[in-house]
């Protein structure tokens, strides 16, 4: 998921121990349109549709929040993988990522898709 940082900055939420999700969200115009028409097109109407279900359950409806256009993003990858999720003959081969490694990545990763 995203949060948003000190100078409201949309970032990957990370884990407590600052060892947190790998991830690249686009957030150019036309990407945030097409967002926007597939909330319109797809998801209100299947909200609609399951509201009407519950309702002929008497079920309570579901509470939606939709993020502000502002927030409409395509995540590109995302890793989120965390030690305290792995198998431990896995997790005893991590170390943590320094500042430098992510530094590292960073540039890496904003190189190869520096034209989306």
């Amino acid at each position: 998921g995203l949060q948003r940082n000190a100078d409201g900055v949309l970032v990957p939420v990370r884990f407590d121990d600052g060892q947190g999700p790998v991830g690249v969200a686009a957030f150019s115009p036309e990407l945030v349109d097409i967002a926007r028409l597939a909330k319109r097109a797809v998801f209100e109407p299947a909200i609609e549709d399951l509201n009407a279900a519950l309702k002929l359950s008497d079920a309570e409806p579901l509470a939606v929040w939709w993020a502000p256009d502002a927030a409409l993003h395509f995540t590109i990858f995302q890793f989120t993988e965390h030690p305290c999720l792995m198998a431990e003959d896995i997790r005893s081969k991590c170390r943590p990522l320094s500042a430098e490694d992510d530094e590292r990545l960073a540039a890496a990763v904003s190189e190869r898709v520096s034209g989306l």
